[in-house]
């Protein structure tokens, strides 16, 4: 036995737990796993720790009874018990109510550490259990076999109900209906329970994995000695705790390794008792259905029997009084609905046990796909079922339309059954009722005829009370019955949701059909004999002329319309060309002029598509799926939709239409695109009828080859198509720079010219290597978001072009208004209604740039588009999504997590790294826009100002980043618990080398909230003076009085010295100072000075002006003006207007503005010495 272990023990570093059992001497698959237990153990011991050798099992303690593990018995198993490490917390607990020592930190180990341990000894008890239930499976699979084999037991269900009455026969039923639900129920546990351990295998491999990921983990940990800032108490602890998980941990690999060596003979058993349970529910549907029958036949007995008894009855009262003949009119009406009621019921009832077998044959064929993927794979055979699976699914939209029709006839049977409850309570007193109906009668009955008719008309309202009684009734079980009916058709639309999901997620990824060879070429002639058959396509022709004469109002009616369309179609054209002409003055121009001229563009683009898929469509409808007039349908819808699309562009573009008259494309974009789309037209319209008419007929070998030479002739067009419209230097892009050449257009053209080739060229290489079902539902989506593209472009450009005409309209009357002021200006003494006269006024209209007009609401404009055009193309590819759900069986790594105190791997795959992806684009783009956005939408029409606006903005952009950040982590299994080291070793950074963007950041924090700078406001901080632009993360951005950009840290505005100009009052002084000339009239100079303030529009005169004496300069008798200012805008100008004219008043009074003076006093008490010298000439 050691030598065994030995092998094993040295093999798991490099082998799989099934290769290693497969080395083990004994046969039995409960030994090997025992084997691998003990392995693990002994491979796990480790050398002595340093301070503290923790207790390590050795072989000895791991010892193998009579098929069981044994772990207990020495003291590492006693210290790791659930009993010892309870009795650990509890002292723990105790010194810390007394000394309040002992952490919280302790208790959460030890908790952990005892939920391993019972952990464990559940495990212990999971592996006997399944050891005896494996004992015992072959003996209970011979058994079950012997009664599948057994004759099923005949029915007698119609001698079982003679004798019995309709109450016993309806309890009959219920308990039938109970024991089919029962037997359905079983058998549907069962066929999840297969499908769970056919994947089962897999899961067990991969936790085992993880199982001995984390035992190696723990082992380590194991001979790790105690640290300086251990106490002994703590080590013991760990080290116990650790052997519990250790011995969990043990056990559970042995479990698992269990689960696996008994998985053959649990999926065995599973299939024989899945079969037997099938067997009685088919034995429970037969004898329902019998018991239906039964009681069905039943209830037609009695509902006719109440008719005819009505009937005599109110024949036999036919010379009775009018009273009592209209009751046995009334009595005959219940009857008969009565059995209407009845016919009805039974009507469900079978429509019931079809929905029923329906749900059940899909989810057995659901089931089956399902085992058939798990055991083979999706191979090509099991992705053509899947496919013609998929188009006999029933849809949620015919559900809907049966689900209203089941409502209605609830609604109908419940006022039946109100009113049957009514007739009952009526008739609580039937002779009361007689007595009353007698004495009412008219004419009045003499009291002979009263005694005659009295037994008669007692009878008639007794017959009236049953026949109510068994409406009531009957009307009750309608009403279930229809309810059953649509709780199973519900479950049938989900069960096929689910199938449908299934197929979602897998068809996509397997090989439709063989690649394309010359073999598959040589199908091509028969495919298209087939599609030319003159044959066929009289019959097709024979088909539709029948239904003409069949049908001929309703084709003469269609003919008509057609007919008016085109007879409209010049003028259309007239209209197109009117509304151009009046979109040109402002005066006229209106939005309603563009609708119109696109309205009427489709009604002509779409008068012969029409005409087309009308004819399609009667033909579908006139055919039988699969055959070839139904594919011509199919063919000649997709055509007349392609068709339309093509012949609204090409109107829209020609020269004269909306494209060049109100949305201004330019005449090169639109010729380029025309005359590409005038060859591309034709080829896309005859070769997707093609396509398509080979997709609608059931004959694979015409869809593999005819089909896919033509989609992959179409893709190739498409992809020359894309590379003519979209190269650089084409007059698309050449257009696009015009308008906007930094749009993101424009910078990814290149981008945009590869993936435009690409993806078609893509999509043909799909259909030629033989994924000829994926490449068409691609093409199918991309389409359809082509089209998406080319309505919100039309629709942005209308919305455009409404702000535009809002625009020129503004700007005429603005012009209007100031030519009205020049004539009456230059003709005040003319008539003022002459020159009020708009209509004889020439005002040129004004050019409006479309640029201009997209700063202010182009960012509304795009982003309410941009959101549009996502929920259209999530809608479109919401069916192809699923898909991707493959990406979820890569693992790229593993991540540990702790559930219930008990570490576990979690695999991180290609899927969660993909919306990690894609949460992280959402949050730039959200930051990005999301802000502005709101701020137009919403806080433009509130009265904050520019600075609390900008500081909402720029919290809600840091609040989208950081929930951007928790979730990508989160998505990537980076979890705080995780990444505390990370944040305690990067808190040791930020002491040092980043103390300062730290604290630049923290202080922008602060700006926002507290705010004591705003944006708009003007600060002077390290003599610097400037306007307040931004306030970001690290800085702060002014811009002076010279437009220059200065970039300030955050933190000087939080602690250094901050002059705000414009905090809470926008106020502010000027002083001019100005120095006069000794011997100036001090008194008038001052008196001038403020008559000059106070007639400057811009100085407030409240404080009022002031102008002050100084003191004595040098050169200058120093006066001062002080004046305010409501704000800082005109400062320089106020300083300007306010030094220009003191000049002038001075100048006009004679006071002169002194300057600057020396005198030079020469010594004349000696002769002065005068040379004069001559300097030398120079060139």
């Amino acid at each position: 036995m050691k030598v065994e272990c030995s092998r094993i023990r040295h093999a798991a570093a490099s082998r799989s737990i099934r290769d290693r059992n497969a080395r083990c001497a004994d046969p039995s698959g409960m030994m090997r796993v025992l084997l691998v237990a003990a392995a693990l153990m002994l491979s796990s011991a480790g050398a002595p720790a340093q301070t503290l050798t923790p207790v390590q099992p050795t072989a000895s303690e791991t010892t193998i009874n009579a098929g069981t593990v044994s772990l207990g018995g020495s003291r590492a198993a006693n210290i790791s018990s659930a009993a010892s490490l309870a009795s650990q917390l509890k002292a723990v607990e105790a010194e810390k109510d007394g000394n309040g020592n002992a952490t919280a930190r302790l208790v959460e180990i030890l908790n952990s550490g005892i939920a391993a341990a019972e952990r464990a000894e559940t495990l212990r008890a999971d592996i006997e259990r399944l050891r005896v239930e494996m004992a015992a499976a072959p003996a209970r699979r011979d058994g079950l076999r012997t009664a599948l084999a057994a004759p099923a037991p005949e029915l007698a269900i119609r001698d079982l109900a003679q004798g019995l009455d309709a109450k016993k026969l309806e309890s009959e039923l219920r308990l039938a209906e109970a024991a089919v639900g029962s037997a359905r129920q079983s058998v549907q546990t069962l066929t999840e329970t297969l499908a769970q351990q056919r994947q089962r295998p897999q899961q067990i491999r991969q936790s085992m994995i993880e199982a001995k990921q984390v035992l190696r983990e723990i082992t380590a940990g194991l001979q790790v000695g105690t640290s300086e800032r251990e106490s002994a108490r703590e080590a013991e602890i760990r080290v116990a705790v650790l052997g519990a998980r250790r011995r969990m941990r043990i056990l559970e690999v042995a479990y698992l390794e269990q689960q696996l060596l008994a998985h053959d003979e649990r999926i065995a058993l599973l299939n024989v008792e899945q079969q037997v349970a099938q067997r009685a529910l088919a034995e429970a549907d037969d004898r329902l259905n019998a018991w239906r029958v039964v009681v069905q036949a039943q209830r037609a007995r009695h509902a006719a029997e109440k008719k005819r008894e009505a009937q005599e009855t109110e024949e036999s009262l036919a010379a009775m009084p009018e009273n009592v003949r209209a009751i046995a009119e009334r009595s005959s009406r219940v009857a008969k609905t009565l059995a209407v009621v009845t016919a009805k019921e039974t009507e469900v009832t079978q429509q019931l046990a079809q929905a029923e077998a329906r749900l059940q044959e899909l989810e057995d064929d659901l089931a089956s796909v399902q085992q058939r993927v798990v055991i083979a794979g999706l191979n090509e055979t099991i992705a053509l079922v899947l496919r013609k699976q998929q188009v006999d699914l029933p849809t949620l939209g015919a559900y809907q339309r049966r689900a209203a029709r089941l409502r209605d006839e609830t609604s109908w049977a419940a006022g039946l059954q109100i009113d049957a409850e009514r007739a009952r309570a009526r008739l609580l007193d039937v002779d009361a009722v007689t007595s009353e109906v007698l004495k009412n009668a008219e004419p009045p009955l003499p009291p002979v005829a009263i005694a005659y008719f009295e037994p008669q008309v007692a009878d008639l309202l007794h017959l009236i009370r049953s026949s109510a009684d068994s409406l009531h009734s009957a009307a009750g079980r309608y009403i279930k019955q229809l309810g059953r009916l649509d709780n199973a058709e519900r479950q049938l639309v989900s069960r096929a949701e689910g199938y449908r999901q299934l197929i979602r997620e897998h068809l996509l990824w397997v090989r439709s059909t063989a690649v394309m060879t010359p073999m598959v070429l040589g199908e091509l002639g028969h495919a298209v004999a087939w599609l030319t058959d003159p044959t066929s396509w009289v019959e097709v022709v024979s088909r539709l002329a029948r239904d003409m004469v069949r049908e001929w109002m309703r084709w003469l009616g269609g003919a008509g319309f057609l007919l008016l369309i085109i007879l409209l179609r010049p003028w259309l054209s007239k209209v197109v060309a009117h509304e151009r002409e009046q979109a040109r003055k402002v005066r006229t121009d209106h939005i309603g002029r563009t609708l119109k001229s696109l309205a009427a563009t489709a009604t002509i683009a779409a008068a012969l598509p029409l005409a087309i898929y009308v004819v399609g469509w009667k033909l579908q409808t006139l055919s039988q799926s699969g055959d070839f007039g139904f594919a011509v349908g199919a063919g000649l819808r997709e055509l007349a939709l392609i068709s339309f699309g093509f012949n609204f562009l090409m109107y829209l573009l020609r020269d004269g239409n909306v494209g060049d008259t109100q949305f201004r494309w330019p005449h090169s974009a639109r010729s380029s695109l025309r005359r590409n789309l005038r060859w591309l037209a034709p080829i896309v319209l005859v070769l997707g009828f093609t396509i398509w008419v080979s997709e609608a007929q059931d004959d694979e070998v015409i869809q593999t080859s005819l089909g896919r030479v033509a989609f992959v002739i179409a893709m190739l067009a498409l992809a020359v198509f894309l590379w003519r419209v979209l190269r650089p230097g084409g007059a698309l892009l050449q257009a696009l720079v015009e308008r906007n050449a930094q749009s993101l257009l424009v910078r990814l053209q290149y981008v945009w010219l590869i993936a435009g080739v690409a993806v078609p060229l893509s999509l043909a290489m799909l259909s030629i290597s033989g994924y000829h079902y994926s490449a068409l539902q691609l093409q199918v989506r991309l389409q359809a978001t082509a089209w998406l593209i080319v309505l919100v472009a039309v629709v942005g450009e209308t919305l455009m072009r409404f702000l535009v005409i809002a625009r020129r309209r503004m700007a005429f009357q603005k012009a209007v208004e100031e030519r009205l002021a020049e004539r009456r200006a230059r003709h005040s003494g003319r008539d003022e209604s002459e020159a009020r006269d708009e209509e004889t006024l020439e005002v040129s209209e004004p050019e409006v740039s479309v640029e201009d007009l997209q700063a202010q609401a182009g960012s509304l404009l795009r982003t309410t588009l941009g959101i549009v055009a996502i929920l259209g193309m999530w809608a479109t590819w919401a069916d192809v999504l699923p898909a991707l759900s493959v990406l979820n069986e890569i693992v790229l790594w593993h991540v540990t997590e702790a559930r219930d105190g008990v570490e576990t791997l979690v695999a991180v795959s290609a899927v969660d790294l993909a919306l990690g992806l894609l949460v992280a684009a959402l949050a730039y783009v959200g930051a990005k826009n999301l802000p502005g956005a709101l701020e137009l939408l919403l806080l433009n029409n509130t009265a904050l100002d520019a600075g609390a606006k900008y500081a909402f903005t720029a919290l809600l952009r840091y609040i989208i980043v950081g929930a951007g950040i928790t979730v990508v982590c989160g998505f990537l299994g980076m979890e705080w618990s995780k990444l505390q080291w990370l944040v305690a070793a990067l808190s040791v950074g930020l002491g040092f080398g980043l103390q300062e963007i730290v604290a630049n950041f923290v202080s922008g924090l602060i700006l926002l909230f507290e705010r004591p700078i705003r944006i708009g406001d003007v600060v002077t901080v390290n003599g610097s003076t400037g306007t307040v632009a931004r306030i970001q993360i690290r800085a702060t951005t002014l811009i002076d009085f010279d437009q220059k950009e200065l970039i300030m840290p955050n933190k000087v505005f939080i602690t250094g010295e901050v002059l705000n100009w414009t905090l809470s009052d926008h106020t502010n002084r000027l002083l001019i100072n100005v120095g006069v000339a000794y011997g100036s009239d001090t008194r008038r100079a001052m008196e001038l000075m403020v008559e000059v303030a106070e007639r400057c529009e811009t100085v407030v005169s409240d404080p009022a002006p002031v102008a002050t004496f100084e003191g004595f300069g040098d050169n200058t008798l120093n006066l001062v003006l002080r004046c305010y200012m409501p704000s800082l805008e005109r400062r320089l100008h106020t300083i300007t207007e306010l030094h220009s004219g003191i000049n002038d008043v001075f100048t006009e009074e004679g006071i002169n503005i002194a300057f600057p003076q020396r005198d030079v006093h020469l010594d004349t008490s000696a002769p002065l010495s005068i040379r004069m010298l001559r300097g030398k000439a120079t060139d």
